[in-house]
This record gives C-alpha cells, structure tokens and sequence, in this order.
C-alpha cells in the first residue's frame, strides 16, 4: 500500500468522474462529490478517488447499479447495508475508485461531506491525520486491514469533531 502527496491532477481527475457519473445517473442521483482524503488539500491519499453518489430520499441506493456498471464500476455487496452501497472500479485491485452511494439526507452522506469540508479549513486535523497514515504505512505496509483498524479510533474523533462543526456552521 501506498500514500501519494495531494494533486490536483487527481481532483481534476475527481471531477471528471463526478461528470461521468452525473451524466450517466441523473436523475436518480441528486448529489455527486469527490469525498475521501484524495479531496482534500493538503492531505496525503492512497491512490484512490471516493466519490459519494446521493440518491433521494426513499430510494433505493441500488437503483444506479446499472448506470455505475456502464462506467466500469462493480457492486461490491454487503447483506449489513441497505441505506449506503460500494461500487469499485475495477473490480480487482489496485482500485483506482470507490463510488459510496447513500441517501440523500441521510447520517452516512452527512458524515462525509463534513469530514470533508471540516478538513478543508482544519490544517492541524489534516497534518495530523496525515502524519497517523504514514506512520501506518510505515509500520505495515502490505497489510491493508491494518491500516484501516489503525485509523479506526482517530476517524472516530475526527467524524465527532467534524459534525459538530458542521452543525454549527449551518446554524450560523
């Protein structure tokens, strides 16, 4: 596993995808951002770009399953979620993207478009968060399990952090 210093190569790239996917999901997908640490100023990323694809309230996030798969993305299922779904391209690694699908509305799009937008404008969250994933590659890295167990507790405090500021801004 590797960490890649920020580029706004990949967020071009980001948005290009974003595009791909408006086009392809619309009008079932209400929302499409580049999420993830690869949309953050800054931050250091495995190679991979998250995108969150938002469908509306009440919808089933599988309905753009056929759209996704029109892009080269595959349905990775999980029989523990209903309410938020994972689609990889390509289906074998290394991956190049994830596409979390959630709903509109919804606590998962919530949580991530504020640790998002909290990391923007935090550049001591982001140092540190960085410096935690390098130390975990560091320390092993070939062992992906690792590294996300090891990000558990401070993703945790983050996600705290980050949707009470975000409760905060929008009251302001």
């Amino acid at each position: 596993m590797r960490l890649e210093p920020y580029s706004s190569r990949r967020a071009a790239a980001a948005a290009r995808e974003c595009d791909a996917i408006r086009l392809v999901a619309t009008p079932t997908a209400v929302a499409v951002e580049h999420v993830g640490s690869t949309a953050v100023p800054g931050l250091v990323a495995k190679p991979i770009i998250d995108i969150q694809v938002s469908v509306g309230a009440g919808s089933d996030p599988l309905r753009v399953r056929g759209a996704l798969e029109q892009l080269g993305y595959s349905y990775v299922h999980d029989p523990a979620s209903t309410e938020y779904v994972l689609f990889v391209k390509p289906s074998s690694r290394p991956r190049s993207h994830h596409v979390h699908v959630c709903v509109s509305g919804g606590a998962d799009e919530y949580r991530h478009l504020a640790v998002r937008d909290y990391l923007c404008v935090h550049p001591d969250e982001v140092r540190a968060y960085a410096a935690l994933k390098s130390r975990l590659v560091a320390a092993a890295p070939f062992d992906r399990l690792a590294y996300i167990d090891g990000k558990g507790h401070f993703m945790a405090e983050l996600e705290v952090r980050a949707l009470a500021w975000a409760t905060r801004v929008e009251r302001a």
